[in-house]
């Protein structure tokens, strides 16, 4: 009785805070004290929030349950079975893979993957166990969430070869800025409404892990590769989800023409209590190295003048995925090291 008199007592002094200001409404109201069941009532929907002319009809977006386990086969990973080396179990559905550990998780990665034509959604596994093998008695607890993006047609194809027209990506490629001169980046075009749909997206997911396991979003840490490090980018800058930490692979900052124009405010301005980790090599032969330093020359000032830390690594002579990934004694280190940071600094 006590506990419901606080609750009812805290929430009429709520009410008539939120009356009392322009900022009421209920969304505030359901995020303050029904953070789940607001969760829910907001969750962006692929199909229905928006309408994207590049994403496939809803038939078309996903692969089948099947199709997923055996692409993880493929990679040495069996669903719902205990993954080699590590204490997790990898969890399989059509929304994507989760490495789950043994014990109750206190810590959450969310991979966010570039460009994948159909059939190599399982590419990004072998990942994982090398990142929890750099500090099993933390990682032990950590669960590791690879959402798979839905498929959508590209209308900027040659990033890869062949080139393609139908993949997963989180949003429409445009042909990319002729160079880092000021005026190419200031013309270059983005699919600013795809942008927005992933920061959403994103920002849903990492709030989720409160809601599924009990992880509050500041021990939620941001992994992105190419162009799921593009988008990682987008939401750390233009929403105030504060995660543990954000790291990029081989990512580049969207809009960076907006960063350029005077008199514009083309991001969040909230104050950051976190690191962000930028990796770029310098022989990425899909996202030129020239980008990615030129995406940390804007970021840096911009990051740590917001309160946050910022961190530039050019790995000497690895490529965009396989050598970066599997090659570069470095990288896991690196991202174990960012990982630790933000989960112990919480």
């Amino acid at each position: 009785m006590a506990s419901a008199t606080r609750f009812l007592l805290a929430l009429a002094t709520t009410l008539l805070t939120f009356h009392n200001t322009s900022a009421f409404s209920v969304k505030r109201l359901l995020e303050a004290y029904f953070p789940c069941a607001a969760l829910r009532i907001s969750q962006p929907d692929w199909t229905t929030t928006y309408f994207e002319p590049s994403l496939l009809p809803s038939s078309a977006q996903n692969s089948t349950l099947e199709e997923l386990a055996a692409l993880a086969r493929d990679r040495n990973f069996s669903c719902f079975e205990k993954v080699p080396g590590t204490n997790h179990t990898l969890q399989c559905s059509t929304s994507g893979y989760t490495l789950v550990p043994a014990t109750r998780p206190k810590y959450a990665v969310i991979f966010l993957a570039g460009l994948y034509r159909k059939g190599f959604e399982a590419a990004a596994l072998p990942i994982f166990p090398l990142i929890i093998q750099q500090d099993p008695t933390m990682f032990d607890e950590l669960i590791i969430h690879y959402p798979l993006i839905p498929f959508r047609t590209i209308t900027f194809s040659q990033f890869t070869e062949p080139p393609l027209t139908i993949g997963r990506a989180w949003f429409d490629l445009l042909p990319p800025p002729r160079s880092t001169a000021p005026e190419d980046l200031l013309a270059a075009q983005f699919d600013r409404l795809g942008l927005y749909r992933a920061a959403q997206r994103i920002d849903f997911i990492t709030r989720a892990q409160h809601c599924l396991h009990g992880i509050p979003t500041d021990r939620v840490a941001l992994l992105g590769h190419s162009l799921g490090g593009f988008a990682l980018l987008e939401t750390v800058m233009s929403t105030d989800l504060s995660p543990a930490a954000a790291i990029t692979v081989s990512g580049i900052l969207p809009r960076v023409g907006d960063y350029l124009r005077p008199n514009t405010l083309p991001y969040n301005p909230s104050r950051r209590s976190y690191n962000l980790t930028m990796v770029h090599a310098t022989e990425d032969d899909v996202i030129p190295f020239q980008f990615g330093n030129a995406s940390a020359q804007i970021l840096q000032p911009l990051f740590t003048s917001l309160g946050g830390g910022f961190r530039f690594v050019a790995p000497q002579g690895f490529d965009h995925f396989s050598k970066i990934f599997f090659q570069y004694e470095g990288l896991y280190p690196l991202i174990a090291e960012a990982l630790r940071n933000g989960f112990i600094k919480n």
